[in-house]
């Protein structure tokens, strides 16, 4: 009977630390997602390079896209974004400010620098904010399906190391992140016949799987995820563009009275007639719509 009472408290130890553990792997492969499915751009510098397709730039030869936020002091986030294009639809510097107390652009604006090889393949990326170079980051290519990202920060004297490898017809099948030299993270990914992302594992904690599911509604396709955290949804037309995203943030009080989501956001992609974006709009519960508007220049 001693021996019994002596486990279950080293029982429950285990079981709340495995659940931890799980919590915290899922919420991790979740924050993976957003490189796949876009989860709106506000206040997110490069979020829609899921929307703005790199081919559709090249082709109507845009080097330049210049974006404006609607109610910027009510998110305090950017109040613009700017972004040059090279020949090939590639952003090679990125231009994000943040507003003053009037609502309009400040001097205050972090600025994103992309480099490429002679290939047409980025070969490293620095950014800096008004004053310094904050972060940096060197790509090596390891033969035709495995790239190396090596990541500073001058906030930290971590080095984040990211190996990325590929199928021949250029899908993303794994992902393994190091810090310091200890891997963290080591997710596979598997696809759809539709060329989306299916399904994410991490395979440090193997019974951490995200599954996409797809239901069709006359021509559109909607794909739905749910993990610990929340309930993701997007909506696709039939040329393969995301009209919508919506998510819910779970309530996990246990509390009777209290609602069962935390909150609930609703986000609408527009496009132009030749494909680009034209406008993004977003809402959530109880809160004034906003959004961001994008121009182009040739």
């Amino acid at each position: 009977m001693l021996r019994i009472i002596l486990i279950m408290p080293l029982m429950k130890k285990l079981i709340t630390c495995l659940l931890a553990c799980l919590i915290f792997c899922s919420t991790c492969v979740a924050q993976f997602v957003h490189d796949f499915y876009p989860m709106g751009v506000i206040g997110i510098v490069s979020a829609d390079e899921l929307l703005n397709k790199n081919y559709i730039l090249k082709k109507e030869g845009i080097k330049k896209i210049t974006a404006y936020q609607t109610h910027p002091r009510l998110l305090s986030t950017l109040t613009s974004k700017t972004i040059f294009l090279n020949g090939d639809g590639n952003a090679i510097a990125i231009w994000a400010c943040l507003p003053n107390r009037l609502g309009q652009d400040s001097a205050i604006c972090t600025v994103d620098s992309f480099s490429y090889d002679h290939l047409g393949r980025m070969s490293g990326y620095k950014s800096f904010d008004v004053k310094r170079e904050v972060s940096k980051m060197s790509i090596d290519y390891l033969g035709d399906t495995m790239i190396k990202y090596t990541r500073t920060n001058i906030s930290s004297p971590d080095i984040l190391v990211e190996y990325k490898y590929y199928n021949q017809v250029g899908q993303l099948l794994r992902v393994k992140h190091l810090t310091n030299n200890i891997e963290v993270a080591n997710n596979a990914l598997y696809y759809n016949s539709d060329g989306q992302v299916d399904s994410i594992s991490h395979e440090i904690l193997p019974l951490v799987t995200i599954i996409f599911t797809r239901t069709k509604r006359k021509k559109l396709t909607i794909i739905r995820m749910e993990d610990y955290r929340a309930q993701f949804k997007w909506v696709y037309n039939p040329s393969g563009q995301c009209m919508s995203s919506a998510f819910k943030i779970k309530n996990h009080s246990t509390s009777r009275n209290q609602a069962r989501y935390l909150s609930k956001t609703e986000i609408n992609y527009y496009y132009n007639t030749d494909g680009t974006l034209s406008k993004v709009t977003e809402k959530g519960s109880g809160k004034e719509q906003h959004g961001m508007m994008y121009f182009y220049s040739r």
